[in-house]
């Protein structure tokens, strides 16, 4: 299970990176790619206002919980 990190900027960059250096596997997700990703922080161009797309992330995922940032 991983945790889905909404927005990709210097809330959620950071909030992504202390879960990934937690352990914890993350996936971040915004319209446009972030200047940086922490070392096991995953990223896809998605948006939150596409449910298909959002839908079809957290299933990839395996996105038990999301942290909303975007």
């Amino acid at each position: 299970m991983s945790v889905l990190v909404t927005g990709a900027g210097v809330v959620g960059g950071l909030t992504a990176e202390l879960l990934a250096a937690r352990g914890t596997r993350v996936v971040m997700i915004d319209v446009r790619a972030p200047r940086h990703v922490a070392a096991g922080v995953g990223f896809e161009l998605c948006d939150v206002a596409d449910a298909d797309a959002l839908a079809d992330t957290i299933r990839r995922h395996g996105v038990a919980q999301i942290v909303h940032t975007a």
